[in-house]
């Protein structure tokens, strides 16, 4: 009984999903670029099969909704680490430059983030993006694009 999906968990799932179609609609994302940037959701099958068509019997209800609460905290402008701090120095002088280049008067406008691990990076890109998702985008440069310019650029697209 406890794998039943309540009247409850079932409208918060759609609250959930119908924010996640607005961003997908307004950013004109594919639901492979969605399930990029939000991990939690599953696949791209689970996404469209299951969240968007309202089918959730399948699924873990704890689970599922756990898991899109972490969504819907990014989506809110949270992030879904623990903790995130703002004061550290490479979060102060990221925001920093992401600021500076706002105001950048050209549409060319990228900011690349060369880091050690650990530093925050996930964190304040996370952040940055949830502050305003429909001007900006994060993009994670993966090992096996071996700086091929095809790679990358499909990648950002």
């Amino acid at each position: 009984m406890e794998n039943q999906w309540t009247p409850e968990g079932r409208e918060q799932a759609r609250g959930v999903v119908q924010r996640l179609l607005d961003v997908q609609k307004a950013r004109k994302l594919s639901d492979r670029q969605l399930v990029a940037e939000f991990p939690d959701i599953g696949s791209t099958k689970t996404w469209r099969n299951r969240l968007v068509a309202g089918t959730y019997d399948g699924l873990n209800p704890q689970r599922c909704l756990a898991n899109l609460a972490k969504v819907a905290t990014i989506l809110d402008g949270g992030t879904p680490d623990l903790e995130f701090f703002r004061d550290l120095p490479f979060a102060t002088e990221l925001v920093a430059r992401l600021g500076y280049l706002e105001r950048a008067k050209t549409d060319r406008r990228i900011l690349v983030c060369p880091a050690p691990n650990g530093c925050g990076k996930t964190s304040v890109s996370r952040w940055a993006v949830g502050q305003a998702r429909s001007t900006r985008a994060y993009c994670r440069l993966r090992p096996a694009w071996r700086n091929k310019e095809i790679h990358i650029a499909n990648g950002i697209a």
